[in-house]
């Protein structure tokens, strides 16, 4: 009986694909440390897992592999890095590097694909009936499902699953013209096949190794970390800018300021949001948001379409013109859209409890990733949506306000950043924007810093999601935002869902939009 051959990569190739740092993805010094998996190439990520566990390798939690390889075998049977200990294997890597959300059924056709070809693949399992781990590297996010079914043990949850297996079984067979013809596949039944599967099941250890969970391990790694991410700045250098900057405004920065000023999530998103400079922004005023959402989003008819045909658009609405029961809807409607958006809206007032639940459901990601919230706290919220359809990407980021003006409110910890190629973008909520330089969880420090660490600068533009009656705090914080252009140019985008009562600034009407002209339809001043 004829057993395939199997092939691994030589480290010639290997240190080739490390060498290869043409299209190595950016990195900012003052970030929360997210990295940008997703902008790698394939090799590339399958070459940093591999990487992370040799250098793993003297660890206590290295005792279970030796030696690691990577599969040598084109786009048949998938992106493997396999462990072996003692010469014999003790593990496979499955590196997904996708833009999405990896979901459970696309787990299910993996595990399946796998371990039909270790049926006529003896060499990357070892003898049936010893222990052997099953992991999954991701470049971005996991479903729920998928993870709790990872992170779980024993036989119990395959059996739950086991009509869905054999369906992907017979899919997998299906694709493969070296699985179909293989005599020791070839016409075996659904079930026959799902058999070969169950005889690992009790002798699998799975888990999943998340964004967050990669970016740990890269951090741990200084020499992986510069192997594989560009880094032009340095943290200390930007930290000394900022200290001298906050003397001259009388106010210092203290070691344990510096903490605050770290806490950025950066989105990189490897495209441009601009067209020759420009910008399609779009905002809504007011607090009846849906009809107006839909009214510019509808595909083909919509507003958005038909002024901007199919470039990206950028829409920014009131921090209390949604609630948070309205984020399916909304959902829908944004993926709907059938071009490149940023929409970013708030919510409102939101329980611990029910942060707690956006934490691990499908659809949302959560920027902070060490702070889990009160349950019995209240905080102000939000999202922020990025799409593009054309690479069947859809995220919403969920959004805390830092520093709510109202008692009784807690607050969150992070700013959103998100890199494109053109443009800094700044979703931010309510006080946020409003909140003093002079503070330490201060959003204009970290824009300020942001500003420091880019090497391309790139504009900023800053979605301002409001509730306010009275333009004050928002001019008054403009002239502060304003007055950092000589870096890199600073425009805020803000969105209103309360109306404006007081005209004591001879203002009855804003675009929204700052800096602006002062003329007819941008701004006007109070008649007699």
């Amino acid at each position: 009986m004829v057993v395939d051959s199997v092939e691994f990569t030589a480290e010639a190739d290997d240190e080739a694909i490390r060498q290869d740092r043409a299209d190595a993805p950016e990195l900012f010094a003052i970030d929360c440390g997210q990295f940008p998996f997703e902008r790698m190439g394939d090799d590339h990520f399958e070459l940093l897992v591999a990487d992370i566990y040799r250098a793993q390798l003297g660890e206590d939690s290295a005792n279970w592999y030796d030696t690691v390889s990577r599969l040598n075998d084109g786009a048949d049977q998938g992106r493997d890095v396999i462990l072996f200990n003692d010469g014999k294997p003790s593990g496979v890597i499955q590196c997904k590097r996708l833009k999405k959300i990896f979901d459970l059924n696309a787990l299910i056709y993996e595990i399946c694909k796998f371990f039909l070809y270790a049926h006529i693949r003896p060499q990357i399992v070892p003898q049936i009936g010893t222990e052997f781990r099953y992991y999954v590297a991701v470049a971005d996010s996991v479903s729920t499902k998928l993870f709790e079914f990872m992170q779980a043990s024993g036989r119990k949850r395959f059996e739950e699953l086991r009509a869905e297996f054999e369906k992907k079984c017979v899919v997998v067979i299906s694709k493969s013209e070296t699985l179909k013809k293989h005599e020791k596949l070839k016409g075996l039944s659904s079930v026959e096949l799902c058999n070969i599967i169950w005889t690992w099941i009790d002798n699998l250890k799975t888990a999943v190794l998340k964004k967050d969970t990669l970016s740990t391990m890269v951090a741990k790694y200084p020499t992986v970390k510069k192997t594989y991410f560009k880094l032009d700045s340095d943290a200390t250098e930007i930290i000394c800018e900022i200290r001298k900057f906050l003397t001259s405004y009388d106010g210092e920065l203290s070691r344990d300021d510096e903490a605050y000023l770290k806490r950025i999530r950066t989105e990189y998103i490897d495209r441009t949001i601009g067209y020759t400079g420009r910008l399609n922004l779009g905002l809504i005023q007011g607090s009846d948001l849906l009809p107006f959402l839909k009214g510019m989003l509808a595909p083909g008819i919509g507003t958005f379409e038909q002024h901007f045909g199919s470039r990206s658009v950028v829409l920014t609405a009131g921090a209390m013109a949604a609630s948070p029961e309205q984020w399916n809807e909304i959902n829908e409607i944004v993926a709907a859209f059938p071009h490149p958006l940023v929409f970013m809206v708030g919510c409102g007032e939101v329980s611990g409890t029910k942060l707690a639940e956006w934490i691990v459901a499908d659809g949302m990601s959560w920027i902070d990733p060490t702070w889990k919230p009160a349950a019995a706290q209240k905080f102000k919220s939000g999202w922020c949506w990025i799409s593009n359809p054309e690479e069947d990407e859809l995220k919403c980021y969920v959004l805390v306000e830092n520093e709510p003006v109202l008692p009784g409110f807690d607050c969150g910890n992070y700013s959103l950043r998100l890199a494109f190629k053109d443009l800094i973008l700044w979703p931010t909520l309510g006080n946020d924007l409003t909140n003093s330089i002079l503070n330490a969880n201060s959003q204009i420090r970290r824009i300020i810093a942001s500003q420091a660490d880019d090497k391309l600068k790139r504009p900023n533009l800053i979605l301002a999601s409001q509730h306010i009656d009275h333009l004050q705090g928002v001019v008054n914080s403009v002239g502060d935002y304003h007055a950092q252009r000589r870096r890199s140019p600073i425009a805020i985008a803000a969105a209103n869902s309360q109306l404006l009562q007081s005209c004591d600034m001879q203002l009855y009407s804003a675009t929204g939009v700052f800096p602006a002209a002062d003329i007819e339809n941008n701004t006007r001043a109070s008649p007699p």
